[in-house]
């Protein structure tokens, strides 16, 4: 993305208006910084078994700079870190651990050097952990205590439940060493807090077995999917109450990159579990925490019911780090003593086991020699306090652990989320009449339970942050019928990469902001081009379209135009690569194989004339056309790199002003004015003849580096955007590079300096700008 730069501004027909640009003096070539945008690598240190760590940057222990580590029971410290690419990059972290006997140490961890980036998979052979070997035989040739005795948790019914019994024979068909508890420090916040006296934790629910949404609300702390409440019955007595006994789920760890969306450190957890009351919330969890520079993940679990208040609040970990593309299989469970379902047993169990790393952590006996099931609070074990609900959840943690919601004024709360992969969560919930103890009942999904709350994706930063990450969350069906059959919960980003400019910077959504967002899946677009036209459909600061962010197999993208309410409306499915838009509105597009369409009123055709363009920009109708005068860049480079120049005339004929000049041109709103890049690194000015290439050499203030241009538009009245090359120094490492407004008197105005990607304008004069922030 970053590159050495020397790409220059050309002028056409511009008269007189800018000859101050002519006398500009000529300066040296820019630099620019080599590589693509940071990513996370697996990095580790060698560090005794069991030590408890803060990750920060060397020199500054900031705690919203740092992040947990535990050294595995292998005696490794894994985390992922980014390499100091870019010139004022974090070159080393600092490792500051506490061991099993409280010994302190620091450790310097070298971002430039091989070795912390060697491959140090987990090596059970460097411990004592035991071996609970794969199952073998007939898994149905077992007694469920056989199983459980052993080490391989509650069998899900074949029958009733055959893909929660297909999850669980995956996870127990490899050898897995047995974990140990570690308790975890409470330095780092946990998951499912108790929320503020008077809060729904349901909310507004419907009873006709539909699925409600329901905005997930700052005091709810970021919760994010599927909760199961339409099983549960409360009757007379426990024996007449149906209740939600066992829930298990299957997922995969994300990929993680650095940056959370723009916004510097970021936390979140990702849990099966049941119950949502304050007071009796029981959850296995992996948790994400990251900075701009590391990333760790690690595993938790949790009781709000546990009868030992320090085991409720902060739960209990284990020594081992889960990595992206591990699976995990987790089941929670109300038991006896002994493991055994029991909704008043008295006692919650868990299992988790990290398939692809072959371990496991079994939290299902009373003495279990690992991991001891969770006593539960006598109180809670009256009729219907448990079982009421089954949950399948992201959560947003950041704003709780970090700090960034001091008071319940909340004018300042940077609720985000890491910037991560798709998850998928698999899953289902046992229902049970009275105790539970046969592990009969039936099976619910989120494709059959009578009611399921969707607790949808409203957390934005306050003030808002370009870049504010949000969720969407969609419902799939799983491997069987849909239904009967399982179904699965999918989060993935909310990609949001449009912003117009508000009079002061660009950090302004690409719809009118709601507070919160009602609809974030609605309303939210991504875009990878955008063209703007006249003000329509009630809309103020122009009507953009956009080719969407997922291209498909034939490099086309899908085309969106923003309506009434700053919705996105889906024109045409797999058609475009660019899209620019007259001043009267008629949009026009380039696909993958460089040819051109129009906008006939209801789809994109192809322009009967032909022609081949890299891009396209539409002025006013001019030379008898009707739908615009479009401008565009020909397919065959000169020796320059540069591309010749046509414009559509009369008979839609495309007549050539010049070859080999320009890489991207843009026509201004009255259509007097076109402007263009090119591979010269020059400012270029065109009187009825020729382009003449004139030298610039305009600095950014205070820094030694010219400036130049990777996007330009052409607004009106003479007032040309651009894209720039560089920051102040160096490229920032987001990916985004300042945005510049040229000036008559042919200086450049720095509009924003960590900008965007492209820039477009509406024929009024609005801005708008793609991120590399999505």
């Amino acid at each position: 993305m970053y590159r050495k730069c020397k790409i220059g501004l050309m002028v056409v027909g511009i008269g007189t208006a800018l000859s101050a640009v002519g006398s500009a003096s000529a300066t040296g070539s820019t630099s620019g910084v080599s590589g693509g945008r940071p990513h996370f690598e697996a990095a580790s240190a060698l560090v005794p078994a069991g030590s408890s760590c803060l990750l920060h940057p060397e020199g500054n222990s900031d705690p919203t700079r740092s992040i947990p580590v535990r050294a595995d029971a292998d005696g490794v410290a894994r985390f992922q870190a980014v390499r100091p690419v870019f010139a004022g990059s974090v070159g080393r972290l600092t490792l500051d651990c506490t061991d099993s006997d409280g010994h302190r140490d620091t450790f310097s961890i070298d971002l430039a050097s091989d070795e912390t980036f060697e491959r140090r998979p987990f090596e059970a052979s460097r411990t004592n952990l035991k071996l609970r070997p794969a199952l073998m035989g007939d898994p149905l040739g077992f007694t469920q205590a056989e199983l459980i005795q052993a080490g391989y948790g509650l069998r899900p019914d074949p029958t009733a439940n055959p893909d929660g019994y297909e999850r669980w024979l995956t996870a127990v068909s490899v050898p897995a060493y047995k974990l140990r508890t570690a308790a975890r420090t409470s330095s780092i916040l946990a998951s499912g807090r108790p929320l503020p006296s008077g809060v729904d934790p349901l909310g507004t629910s419907d009873s006709d077995g539909t699925v409600t949404p329901v905005p997930s609300g700052r005091n709810y702390a970021g919760w994010t999917g599927a909760v199961l409440n339409g099983s549960y019955q409360k009757n007379a007595t426990s024996a007449e109450t149906r209740s939600y006994l066992m829930n298990e789920a299957s997922f995969v760890v994300p990929t993680v990159y650095p940056g959370g969306l723009g916004t510097g450190s970021t936390q979140m957890s990702i849990w099966n579990g049941l119950d949502t009351s304050s007071s009796s919330l029981f959850q296995t969890i992996v948790w994400v925490a990251t900075t701009p520079t590391a990333q760790s993940f690690w595993i938790h679990r949790q009781d709000f019911a546990s009868a030992d208040p320090a085991s409720a609040f902060d739960g209990e970990g284990a020594d081992f780090t889960p990595r992206s593309g591990d699976l995990i299989y987790s089941q929670v469970w109300y038991c006896d003593a002994k493991g055994n379902e029991n909704l008043s047993g008295g006692y919650a169990c868990s299992l988790m086991i990290d398939v692809t790393q072959n371990v496991e952590w079994e939290c299902d006996q009373r003495d279990g020699a690992e991991c001891q099931s969770f006593a539960i609070k006598a109180s809670e074990l009256k009729n219907g306090q448990l079982g009421q609900t089954a949950e399948f959840i992201i959560e947003g943690d950041t704003d709780e652990v970090f700090g960034n919601c001091p008071s319940s004024s909340k004018t300042s709360c940077y609720d985000e989320w890491p910037d991560f992969s798709p998850v998928t969560m698999y899953g289902s919930a046992l229902v049970v009449k009275g105790s539970g103890t046969s592990g009969s009942g039936t099976v619910q999904t989120v494709a059959t339970d009578p009611s399921v709350t969707l607790r949808t994706d409203d957390v934005t930063s306050i003030p808002f942050e370009r870049g504010d990450g949000h969720l969407l969350i969609t419902l799939l069906p799983g491997p069987g019928a849909l239904p009967p059959g399982s179904a699965a919960v999918k989060w993935s980003e909310q990609q949001t990469n449009v912003y117009y400019w508000n009079g002061s910077n660009f950090n302004s959504l690409s719809t009118p902001q709601e507070s919160p967002p009602a609809q974030p899946a609605v309303i939210f677009g991504c875009a990878s081009s955008i063209g703007v036209g006249p003000n329509s459909r009630g809309l103020t600061n122009g009507t953009p379209w956009i080719t969407g962010c997922h291209p498909k197999a034939d490099g086309n993208s899908d085309v969106y135009e923003m309506q009434t309410g700053g919705k996105w409306v889906e024109m045409q499915s797999d058609v475009a690569t660019q899209i620019a838009v007259s001043p009267e509105g008629k949009p026009w597009a380039i696909n993958a194989k460089g040819e051109i369409l129009f906008w006939n009123g209801s789809k994109f055709v192809l322009n009967p004339t032909g022609g081949c363009a890299t891009s396209i920009s539409v002025g006013p109708n001019s030379h008898g056309l009707t739908n615009g005068t479009p401008w565009i860049t020909g397919c065959h480079a000169g020796s320059s790199g540069s591309y010749d120049v046509y414009q559509m005339q009369n008979g839609g004929n495309w007549v050539k002003i010049q070859d080999d000049i320009a890489n991207q041109i843009s026509v201004s709103p009255e259509g007097s004015f076109v402007f263009a890049l090119g591979s010269q690194g020059i400012l270029a000015s065109y009187e009825g003849g020729p382009f003449n290439v004139i030298s610039i050499g305009v600095v950014f203030p205070g820094s030694s580096v010219p400036v130049c241009a990777t996007s330009i538009v052409a607004g009106p009245s003479l007032t040309p955007w651009i894209v720039g090359c560089l920051g102040l120094d160096s490229a920032p490492i987001d990916g985004n590079f300042p945005i510049y407004q040229l000036n008559l008197n042919g200086t450049l105005q720095l509009m924003q300096a960590d900008g965007g990607t492209q820039i477009a304008m509406s024929p009024a004069g609005q801005a708008w700008m793609l991120s590399s922030l999505r």
